[in-house]
């Protein structure tokens, strides 16, 4: 199914009511005819500081992190081929038992993402995305991506971790040389009583930042396709599972 996304958008647009259409972090936070609204938050650090300066912002033990990645000689580069960084995040969804990344939904955002990879050496250590709105004045995280799982060495995931702090912090560099106000960390969720996702929460609140609300809005035909598409996928899963259980095997 194909559908429109607009970001970082005041409100949704009312002429696209009708349309096949998403607004994604919206700051309207009151519900718009037609629209179906979910409430969403994110982590923002503001990027104002100086590129020098940046660094002094976040807490002792997130700065502490970042230095002692790059002591332990992990550079970071934006040189990176978009096949290689989809394979990349291709196994980084395998290793958390997630289905496959649609690679045309990649291919749709690819004019807008700013790539970059953490390395150690020839090994490659971690992988981020970024929206990049210069409208918007924002960047925003799309996907970061890492194989730590694979490693049995706690100190080499340790190593890891320290690295995608490192690869954060250089991503907030380059939005800040193109004159970008604000690093958006891509999500949040409050509350959540999911133990991956207290920790991606808590990962994030180490860089300090303010917790902010937005919006998005589903127009009412994408929410109805939406579920009809998800109707029709535990029907036919279903019927195959059905005839599975149906059939009887004979011994020869």
């Amino acid at each position: 199914m194909t559908y429109q996304r607009h970001y970082f958008a005041d409100r949704p647009h009312s002429s696209a009511a009708l349309a096949l259409v998403e607004f994604s972090c919206c700051r309207l936070l009151e519900r718009a005819p037609l629209f179906r609204l979910r409430a969403e938050y994110t982590k923002l650090i503001e990027l104002r500081p100086a590129a020098g300066q940046l660094l002094d912002t976040f807490p002792k033990q997130c700065r502490y992190k970042i230095q002692r990645a790059e002591r332990e000689g992990v550079a970071c580069t934006d040189d990176v081929d978009f096949s290689d960084y989809f394979e990349f995040h291709r196994k980084f969804c395998q290793s958390k038992n997630r289905p496959a990344p649609a690679r045309d939904f990649f291919l749709a955002h690819r004019e807008h993402l700013l790539i970059s990879k953490a390395m150690r050496g020839a090994d490659t250590l971690c992988m981020h995305a970024h929206l990049i709105d210069s409208q918007a004045s924002r960047g925003r995280l799309f996907t970061s991506s890492s194989l730590f799982r694979q490693q049995n060495d706690n100190a080499m995931r340790a190593m890891i971790g320290r690295a995608n702090r490192l690869l954060h912090y250089w991503d907030m560099q380059q939005m800040a040389a193109l004159a970008l106000r604000t690093y958006d960390f891509g999500g949040y969720a409050p509350q959540s009583g999911d133990p991956a996702q207290v920790g991606l929460n808590e990962f994030k609140d180490s860089f300090g930042g303010i917790l902010a609300q937005e919006s998005t809005f589903v127009s009412l035909p994408l929410e109805m396709s939406r579920r009809l598409l998800s109707l029709s996928r535990r029907v036919r899963t279903r019927a195959i599972h059905g005839d599975k259980a149906g059939v009887e095997v004979q011994p020869k």
